[in-house]
């Protein structure tokens, strides 16, 4: 309570006296803080075994707790090819650059499975199923030439594994090379650019893998330990602490990945050229490539690399049918992450106020992908029937949000039920909808004029 009070008067303070403020804030969290030391006293006579304490310390429940995370989110990164270093930056100055970029590349990945790992679940799930799309489509082709072309080919293919290379692009400004895609080599067999396919062994491929099966298994054991003894203190009947039911639904949605990810090579950094140019990449064959590139195009983590719309960081190029699975998926997966949480309703926090916020974040992070993915599906598909157009869609939209987030002041405002500073005002919310909205939402009339566009007023209280 007395934070919450601190809270509102710096907010409200037309100049509020950040030193002073920030004391009174600290001064209860200081108060709350204590130290419970540990004692245990070392045998008298010499021990071949010791076994540990029955006690946990809050340093080991950090280590292990932060380890696992760390485990499930950045050992498993399986990002594209990078850009080819080639020439450019000489030297040692040229290699911590280009180190650095990597690490760049790494740690926005990291970040973005921190936030929020069903981005990465809808993105393998996602590039798990155009493989094995593009591996049955590349059969016959790959049967006709001679070649092997297996699961790995077909992941190896979109990471922008295969390119083509251009010499004198270098120099005159143009991109040396042009990463190519599945779709992109069976474009260029069909049209005759080239006499075959890339007749690269499945071996050589891995080879160029940094993943690891040990580490994987490793990775994996670490995580399913620190599960099951998470598990095992709540059948027990024992204290857990809320970062560990995090890190339970961190390894959830690790495992997920690591399935989904397991036929992936990982951290490939080079490419294997299938086509020279000495000069400029003629435009007949880009233009060709550019043909094959599906119709829906999802944004993706990262820039694209030079000369091809493939991401560093992660490709989903789909169609219609994946475009709903990956509002399916990705909804699921932030559902589970979020549920997990639900498991600690009822666990012992240190004050009413971080038990509320607590349930409410829960119920928020499940609940609302929910939410929002029906209504965005909803809204797309009514677009595709030809009933809403995009300004249409966004009117919709607006006026949804807006609704949700006035029916949900428990979310927004957790200590709303704490502190009774004043009742709810009433708000009117007016949006303009075109025609073509008005006479979706409307009811059928018998006559074939159009609607005036429509003013929908909204009032809440």
């Amino acid at each position: 309570m007395t934070i919450v009070i601190h809270f509102l008067m710096l907010f409200r303070a037309k100049k509020p006296r950040w030193t002073i403020h920030l004391l009174f804030y600290l001064l209860p969290l200081a108060k709350a803080y204590t130290v419970f030391e540990t004692n245990c006293s070392a045998p008298v006579t010499r021990a071949n075994y010791v076994s540990s304490p029955n006690t946990r310390g809050t340093l080991d429940i950090l280590w292990s707790s932060l380890f696992t995370i760390l485990a499930c989110t950045w050992t498993l990164q399986h990002p594209n090819v990078p850009e080819q270093r080639g020439t450019r930056d000489p030297g040692r100055l040229g290699d911590i650059k280009w180190a650095l970029k990597g690490l760049y590349r790494s740690t926005l990945r990291f970040i973005v499975t921190i936030i929020a790992p069903e981005l990465i679940i809808c993105a393998a799930c996602l590039e798990l199923l155009e493989a094995h799309q593009d591996y049955r489509s590349m059969q016959d082709m790959a049967k006709e030439d001679d070649v092997a072309w297996s699961l790995s080919h077909s992941y190896y293919a979109n990471m922008g594994g295969f390119v083509i290379q251009s010499v004198q692009g270098k120099d005159d400004g143009h991109y040396g090379l042009y990463h190519l895609n599945s779709k992109g080599i069976h474009e260029l067999r069909s049209r005759g650019y080239i006499d075959k396919m890339p007749d690269v062994a499945t071996g050589e491929i891995k080879d160029k893998s940094k993943g690891d099966i040990f580490v994987k298994v490793i990775a994996l054991g670490q995580i399913l330990w620190s599960v099951f003894q998470i598990i095992a203190r709540l059948v027990r009947d024992l204290p857990i602490s809320p970062l560990e039911v995090a890190v339970v639904a961190f390894a959830v949605c690790a495992v997920v990945i690591y399935g989904l990810y397991w036929g992936k090579p990982q951290r490939v950094g080079v490419t294997i050229t299938i086509l020279t140019y000495d000069g400029v990449i003629p435009s007949d064959v880009l233009a060709g490539l550019k043909e094959v590139r599906p119709a829906w195009r999802l944004p993706t983590l990262g820039d694209a690399l030079p000369g091809a719309p493939i991401s560093v960081q992660c490709t989903r190029s789909v169609g219609y049918r994946g475009f709903v699975l990956t509002n399916v998926v990705t909804t699921l997966g932030a559902a589970v992450f979020g549920g997990i949480h639900v498991i600690a309703w009822n666990f012992a926090f240190p004050s009413a106020i971080e038990l509320l916020l607590w349930r409410c974040a829960s119920i928020a992070t499940f609940a609302a992908p929910l939410c929002v993915c029906l209504i965005y599906l909803a809204i797309f598909h009514l677009m595709l029937m030809g009933r809403l157009e995009e300004d249409s869609m966004l009117a919709i939209g607006l006026l949804l949000s807006f609704t949700l987030f006035k029916w949900a002041p428990i979310v927004r405002h957790p200590w709303a039920i704490l502190i009774n500073s004043q009742k709810n005002q009433d708000l009117d919310f007016e949006t303009s909808l075109p025609p073509s909205t008005a006479s979706a939402l409307a009811p059928s009339s018998s006559g074939g004029a159009s609607p005036p566009a429509a003013v929908v007023t909204v009032r809440l209280v």
